[in-house]
């Protein structure tokens, strides 16, 4: 990159910085470069040795000043496979894809008038919290002045509390968002400020958000359910392992799972009741639409007229519940809730919370279809000792994670009223617990 390189970046940060900062995520692909990271943005087919070229020349990034508040100098640029056709050298790529750890999570806060000021004071008093830009009067709807930071994970829902605290959410709003890279020595040391790993932090605002909406009884959820049992019926009639597998992974029923578990955690009763509703209606309406496909296949000649589950390994299998199949459920819970909660989820987290459930209840219409009591009775012990181990076992882990987290809020609590002690309390310091974390 030449000079009028390094001036292009130059008026893009000065011109558009604070626009592009509200508009970088974390999601997209995007990266966030800052602190003591590259300062410039690379143009297609440049090499590396002229981004260090430049990054030398021009020297560390001056600090500005908005709102009588110094703010650091940010270029967002988008990775591999960006629509304007940018990219790092290569050598800044490979780094950031080390670095890809989602360690950091963005804040987008609008703050009604009167609590910008308290809002910044909490921010500012967190190591672990970069990157803190103060817009006055920049939000139109609701009105206010927005504020964007930077936090590391582990310490995300102690600032989102002390946020809330303040009543911000009520007046004004907090967007969260987690940030895919960040290539920066500063978020390299707020991370390391922050106690703990940030693939085991649990940012509890997320868990709760994400479980209300999968949580409910739908449309689309019951067309999963019922599709989920029909691949699942159709592996146990040609004794099919891969069709049994892709029924579970079809199968939409982790959600009401998870978000009874959560309300039970938090003590949500309206969370609970949408979470038992989808639970209660979702696997009779698979039941039923399994009894009436095995009905229409016996009666056209698809299927035997005879069904054993003698016959048939895996409709035995599952017909007989024991010890093994509520220890497997219980395991699956606890996977089930830390892919929830941590940064470490994965797609087969689902078929493992399924392999319990989704056959078992296609089992139970198929039994009934073809009037086999022992395999019917068997396959409904094993759908209710399944979910009951479920739900048991992701609340027992999102329990002990709430504990772990109660007893770094208290730390934290206790920090700040010492702080307050010895000097003058920051603003908002009154209201220590706020909201319902």
């Amino acid at each position: 990159m030449g000079r009028d390189g390094a001036r292009s970046a130059d008026r893009l940060c000065d011109a558009r910085g604070a626009n592009a900062s509200g508009r970088a995520r974390g999601s997209g692909g995007h990266s966030v470069v800052g602190g003591g990271g590259l300062s410039d943005v690379a143009q297609r087919g440049e090499r590396d040795e002229d981004v260090e070229t430049v990054s030398e020349r021009r020297g560390p990034t001056a600090g500005r000043r908005i709102g009588g508040r110094s703010v650091g100098e940010h270029v967002f640029v988008k990775l591999r496979g960006a629509a304007d056709g940018r990219e790092v050298g290569a050598r800044g790529l490979a780094e950031a894809e080390r670095q890809y750890s989602r360690a950091m999570v963005h804040l987008r806060i609008v703050a009604p008038a009167g609590r910008a000021a308290p809002a910044l004071d909490v921010l500012e008093g967190f190591p672990s919290v970069i990157n803190v830009i103060y817009l006055p009067h920049a939000a139109r709807k609701p009105s206010g002045d927005v504020i964007l930071c930077d936090v590391a994970r582990e310490d995300a829902s102690v600032v989102l509390e002390d946020l809330r605290g303040l009543g911000i959410h009520r007046d004004g709003s907090i967007a969260v968002e987690l940030i895919d890279t960040a290539l920066s020595d500063a978020a390299t040391v707020a991370e390391r400020e922050a106690e703990g790993a940030p693939s085991d932090a649990v940012i509890w605002e997320e868990v709760t958000e994400r479980t209300s909406e999968s949580a409910s009884l739908t449309p689309g959820y019951l067309v999963f359910m019922v599709l989920a049992a029909w691949i699942a019926a159709v592996g146990i009639f040609l004794d099919s392992p891969i069709l049994i597998v892709g029924g579970m992974v079809v199968g939409p029923e982790f959600g009401p799972i998870a978000g009874f578990c959560v309300a039970a955690v938090q003590r949500r009763p309206g969370l609970a009741a949408r979470s038992f509703a989808a639970l209660a209606v979702g696997f009779p309406v698979a039941i039923v639409a399994v009894l009436v496909a095995s009905l229409v296949f016996k009666a056209t000649g698809i299927t035997p007229d005879t069904f054993s589950a003698a016959d048939h390994s895996l409709s035995n299998t599952i017909a007989s519940p024991d010890f093994f199949a509520a220890f497997v459920a219980f395991c699956a819970g606890v996977a089930g809730m830390l892919s929830l909660t941590t940064a470490k989820s994965g797609a087969l987290i689902g078929v493992l919370i399924s392999v319990t459930t989704i056959p078992a209840a296609a089992n139970v219409g198929v039994a009934a279809a073809y009037g086999d009591g022992s395999s019917f009775r068997g396959s409904l012990g094993q759908l209710a000792i399944n979910v009951v181990a479920l739900l048991v076992s992701g609340t027992l882990t999102l329990a002990v994670q709430r504990a772990i987290y109660g007893r770094r809020r208290a730390a934290h609590v206790r920090r700040r009223a010492a702080t307050a002690q010895a000097g003058s309390p920051p603003h908002g310091a009154q209201d220590q617990t706020g909201g319902r974390w």
